[in-house]
């Protein structure tokens, strides 16, 4: 995606926004920016604050996938069972 495709859709990404998300436009101007650069983003917040909301709202404004980040006793637990296979992920880069 070119600069100028990236400046029109950020013009207008507010259109996209869902009513019931919580988010100042600024934020969810970012948001949009480093989903369309391809960026990693790292929410960080208290409990039921809107970090998977936002991350699932974005998503399916460009129908892209999410990716669950599993805890420290997931990633223990999949140690011990050979069975449970991960899927590749290949990172978006510039």
């Amino acid at each position: 995606m070119t600069s100028d495709e990236i400046k029109k859709s950020l013009f207008d990404c507010n259109t996209l926004k869902p009513n019931d998300l919580i988010i100042d436009d600024l934020q969810w101007k970012y948001l949009v920016w480093a989903v369309l650069k391809g960026k990693n983003i790292l929410f960080v917040g208290p409990t039921r604050c809107g970090k998977t909301k936002a991350a699932k709202s974005v998503a399916e404004s460009f129908s892209t996938s999410t990716t669950e980040i599993l805890s420290e006793e997931d990633l223990k637990l999949l140690k011990y069972d050979p069975s449970i296979k991960i899927e590749k992920i290949e990172e978006l880069s510039d």
